[in-house]
Order: C-alpha cells, then sequence, then structure tokens
C-alpha cells in the first residue's frame, strides 16, 4: 500500500505557513544535502520563510563559490536551465489545476539575455577604441604625455619631444612620397611642391 497523495494548496493564514514552512523545510535541506553527498555536486538552497527570515543550505562549497560558478555560466545555457524549470512548474501548477503562464518569465530572462549580449558588443567596441588610442599614444611617444606645454619642465623632455617630431616628419614624407609616385593626389594638396 502506498501514500495517499495529498493536495498541494496555499495556506490560509500566516501562522498556518510558518508552522508548515518550520516543519518542511528541515526535510527540503536534508534532502538538498543527501543529493549533494551523494552525487558529490555542490549545491546551494536559499529559501524564505513566510516572515521573511532566509534559510541558506550549502555543501561542497559556499554561498559566493556556488554563485559565482552559476554567474559564470553561459547565459544561453542558464536561459535554458530556467526556461526548463519554468516548463516543469507549469506542468504541476497545470495538474494541480491552477493556471499561470509561464512564458512571460522566459520572455524576461530571453530581453536579459538580450541585454547582456548588447553589454558584451558594447565592451567588445570598447576594447577597440581603447586598443586604439594605445596604437596612437605608442606611436605619437613622449608627444602623447603632454596635456598642457607649461607642463614641460626640463631640457630633456623637450629634446625628447623634438626628435619624436622629426621621426614623424620624416615618416610623413616618406608616405608623400610613396602617393606621388603612385600618381595619386593628396586630398587637394598639389603634389608638386
Amino acid at each position: 500500500m502506498g501514500r495517499n497523495k495529498i493536495t498541494i494548496k496555499g495556506l490560509p493564514s500566516l501562522p498556518e505557513r510558518k508552522a508548515k514552512y518550520a516543519l518542511r523545510i528541515k526535510g527540503l535541506v536534508k534532502k538538498a544535502k543527501e543529493l549533494s553527498t551523494m552525487c558529490d555536486v555542490p549545491h546551494l538552497l536559499l529559501t524564505f520563510s513566510p516572515s521573511g527570515e532566509p534559510t541558506v543550505s550549502t555543501q561542497n562549497g559556499t554561498f559566493e563559490e556556488i554563485l559565482t560558478a552559476y554567474s559564470n555560466l553561459n547565459p544561453e545555457k542558464r536561459l535554458k536551465s530556467k526556461e526548463e524549470s519554468l516548463k516543469k512548474l507549469g506542468e504541476s501548477l497545470e495538474k494541480a489545476g491552477e493556471v499561470i503562464d509561464v512564458s512571460q518569465f522566459a520572455n524576461h530572462s530571453a530581453q536579459v539575455i538580450e541585454s547582456n549580449e548588447q553589454n558584451e558588443d558594447k565592451k567588445a567596441k570598447l576594447k577597440n577604441i581603447q586598443d586604439e588610442i594605445s596604437k596612437i599614444e605608442n606611436f605619437l611617444g613622449p608627444l602623447s604625455l603632454i596635456d598642457d606645454i607649461d607642463q614641460i619642465n626640463s631640457m630633456e623632455k623637450i629634446v625628447e619631444m623634438e626628435n619624436c617630431l622629426l621621426q614623424l616628419l620624416q615618416q610623413n614624407e616618406l608616405s608623400k612620397a610613396f602617393f606621388v609616385e603612385q600618381g595619386m593626389a593628396l586630398n587637394g594638396f598639389n603634389t608638386q611642391q
């Protein structure tokens, strides 16, 4: 003989919910720990009591380690996991006679992932811009460090900047000569000087 199924429904009063929570949370924590031990996997269980008090259970890792591992997952994997959980929740609620559209939660997750992808694109563009600035600074050498000409305080700096300017002018002359050889106009400049 098996057990009879009990009907799962919300309890009407706060004292009843508190009492039921106190009874059942211990069993839930025990099952989570058993699963963690049997399968040698970390677990993190975070619940809030009806009065708002948190209950946290972890095993095979700290709260921070497990959250970090989850947050480092590929966003698509997190979305897929969430969608599967929502689908199962929807099926369970449907069997219990409740009708809730869980797709709205999945849509929100998809929007969050799309926003994350846009942020990644922006980060990549920013990195490219920073790389370009770095190349220009390397090309300009000591000239890139001067924000204000009045900050130059040694003859060494002046000579270093002068040498850098002479190198830039020589490179510019070589580029102009190349374009003249190729018979190209220099953007409105006369190729004859």
